[in-house]
């Protein structure tokens, strides 16, 4: 994930479960998963026993929200061709990758903003319509069918219905874009239990 992950897990701090990592890095988008955070993906999926199961979540996309086609295209590539580094097998199917590391391929929404606030605080302009686009083709194009590449999360829907609040770690940032721990952990809690269904 991007700087939402990294936010997450230091909302999580000493609670983050034994049993869950992250790989994220602020301000990041697909480029950065393309040369880093897949790598480190992989290598983390392939250290772990086969008799574990994993669930693995992307969430990418609201520094990217322009670039939803090529997300799309990529991320196809990433559930149908898996490069197992570790054993230096030039490419997997991600049937044999589910079946040889019992993995399965989930897509977190992009959760919501709050346009004025991005803009009141000088970042670069997001719009809730720009959120709202972005998920609609990924949950389209990768989460919906009977050939489907991902299972969708849908937390975004979940905070607007219920309600976020954006104060980056109760540090008085309201940019619209971070939120507070409180909202974090919601969202993470959100994802367990949808994972423990």
């Amino acid at each position: 994930g991007d700087s939402r992950t990294v936010d997450t897990k230091l909302a999580l701090g000493a609670s983050v479960p034994s049993n869950v990592e992250f790989i994220a890095r602020g301000s990041q988008g697909l480029s950065w998963f393309k040369s880093t955070g897949y790598r480190q993906l992989l290598r983390l999926v392939a250290s772990r026993p086969r008799s574990e199961k994993k669930a693995v979540i992307i969430n990418l996309g609201v520094n990217d929200l322009n670039n939803s086609s090529a997300y799309v295209t990529y991320m196809k590539k990433v559930a149908v061709k898996i490069e197992v580094i570790k054993w230096k097998t030039r490419y997997r199917n991600y049937n044999e990758l589910a079946k040889k590391y019992n993995c399965k391929m989930y897509y977190l929404s992009v959760n919501p903003v709050n346009s004025a606030m991005v803009k009141n605080a000088g970042a670069i302009y997001r719009t809730e319509a720009q959120v709202a686009a972005f998920n609609k083709v990924i949950y389209r194009k990768l989460c919906s069918g009977k050939n489907k590449s991902f299972t969708y999360i849908n937390s975004c829907t979940n905070l607007q219905m219920k309600g976020w609040i954006s104060n980056r770690h109760g540090a008085g940032i309201y940019d619209g874009l971070h939120y507070s721990n409180a909202t974090y952990l919601r969202i993470f809690d959100y994802c367990m239990r949808y994972l423990n269904r």
